[in-house]
C-alpha cells in the first residue's frame, strides 16, 4: 500500500501536468514542464519490465518461473492476488484522490504539524539546551576555576617572599647600626640562614604550586577538554550519519526495506533451527 502511494505520488508530482505547489507547501495553478522523450523512454521501458513481472502474478505464472529460474517458488492462493492488485489500487487511488483535491504534496496534514515534523519535534533544540549547553557552561566553569586557582595559589606565594625580604633587610639594618662586629656576625648568620631556609622554602613553595598548576592545567587539557571535544564531535558524526539515510530518493528507502526483510528472514530462520 505505502509503495504503490509512495510510487504514484511521485509520478504525480513530477509529471503529471495540472495543478502543483510551490517551495512552500501553497497550492497554485501551473502547467506542469512536459517530460523529455529520453525521459518518456526510460519511464515506458521500466513500467514495461514492470508489467511482464506482473504477469507472474497470474494464474500459472508461478510454474513460468519456477521452469526459468530452476528454483522452487511458494504457492500462493487466488485471494492473495486478489488482495495484492486491490491494495495497490488503494495506494494508487488515494494519491490521485489527494491530487484532485490539491492536497497531494501536503496530504492534508495542517501547517503546523508539517513545520513540527520539519523540525524533528524539536530534538535539535533539545539537544542543544541538554547536552551542548551545559557541557560548555561546565568546560568554562572549569576553566575559570583553573584560572582562580593558579592565581590563588602564586599571588599569596609572592606576597610571602616579599615580606620576608623587608623583614630580613630591616633586621640586618638594626644589626649594623647597634654594633659593627655583632651586626656582621648577626647579619651573616642571618643571611646564611635566610639563603638555605627562608628563601630556600619560598623558592620550593614558588615550584610547588607552579608545578601543581602546570599539572591541573594538562588535566583540564588531557580530561576536560578531550571529554568536551570528543562529545560535540561524536554528537556531530552521529547527526551526519542521520542525515545519509533522509535522501528523499525511492530506492534508497526501497534498499533500507529490502535490507530489513532480509534480516527479518534470517531472524525467522535462526528461530525455527534452534526452535527443532
Amino acid at each position: 500500500l505505502l509503495s504503490a502511494f509512495y510510487s504514484a505520488r511521485l509520478q504525480l508530482l513530477a509529471f503529471a501536468p495540472g495543478r502543483r505547489t510551490d517551495d512552500a507547501g501553497t497550492p497554485r495553478a501551473l502547467l506542469g514542464e512536459a517530460p523529455s522523450r529520453p525521459e518518456l523512454v526510460s519511464l515506458a521501458l521500466l513500467a514495461g519490465l514492470s508489467v511482464i513481472l506482473g504477469v507472474l502474478w497470474l494464474p500459472g505464472g508461478r510454474q513460468v518461473a519456477a521452469r526459468a529460474t530452476g528454483a522452487a517458488l511458494a504457492p500462493g492462493a487466488a485471494w492473495e492476488l486478489a488482495v495484492s492488485l486491490a491494495t495497490v489500487a488503494t495506494g494508487v487511488g488515494a494519491a490521485w484522490f489527494l491530487r484532485q483535491r490539491n492536497a497531494l504534496a501536503t496530504l492534508g496534514i495542517p501547517e503546523a504539524v508539517r513545520t513540527r515534523t520539519a523540525a524533528w519535534f524539536g530534538l535539535p533544540l533539545l539537544a542543544r539546551r541538554v547536552v551542548v549547553q551545559p557541557t560548555l557552561a561546565l568546560a568554562r566553569a572549569l576553566a575559570a576555576f583553573d584560572r582562580h586557582l593558579i592565581e590563588a595559589g602564586v599571588l599569596p606565594t609572592l606576597a610571602l617572599a616579599r615580606t620576608l625580604a623587608t623583614l630580613d633587610g630591616r633586621v640586618v639594618d638594626a644589626g649594623v647600626r647597634g654594633t659593627v662586629r655583632v651586626a656582621a656576625v648577626t647579619s651573616r648568620l642571618l643571611a646564611r640562614w635566610g639563603e638555605r631556609g627562608i628563601d630556600g622554602l619560598v623558592i620550593f613553595a614558588g615550584r610547588a604550586t607552579f608545578a601543581a598548576a602546570h599539572a591541573s592545567r594538562v588535566a583540564d587539557d588531557a580530561g576536560v577538554d578531550r571529554v568536551v571535544e570528543g562529545l560535540a564531535r561524536d554528537v556531530g558524526v552521529v547527526g551526519a550519519q542521520s542525515r545519509r539515510l533522509q535522501t528523499g530518493l525511492s530506492h534508497d528507502y526501497y534498499r533500507l526495506a529490502a535490507a530489513g526483510t532480509v534480516v527479518l528472514v534470517l531472524v525467522a530462520a535462526v528461530a525455527v533451527i534452534f526452535g527443532r
